[in-house]
């Protein structure tokens, strides 16, 4: 009989870490799933808005009226 090649050994370690490995509750998976589509959507609202509000914080509005002749 053989040896176990350094990739069938590394595939067993990955199965045994996996089995090992907490699985998430359907209560948990529940929780993740409705952060997820919150920080979506907070995400999907700012952005449309976001130049505007860093517009004020930006040196190009300041230098731009200044430069528009050269």
């Amino acid at each position: 009989m053989t040896s176990p090649t350094p990739a069938r050994k590394q595939a067993a370690a990955v199965r045994a870490t996996a089995a090992a490995a907490p699985q998430l509750l359907k209560r948990q998976l529940t929780f993740l799933a409705a952060a997820l589509f919150i920080v979506s959507l907070g995400y999907g609202a700012l952005m449309p808005v976001l130049p505007v509000w860093l517009v004020p914080l930006s040196w190009t509005s300041l230098t731009a009226p200044h430069t528009q002749n050269f």
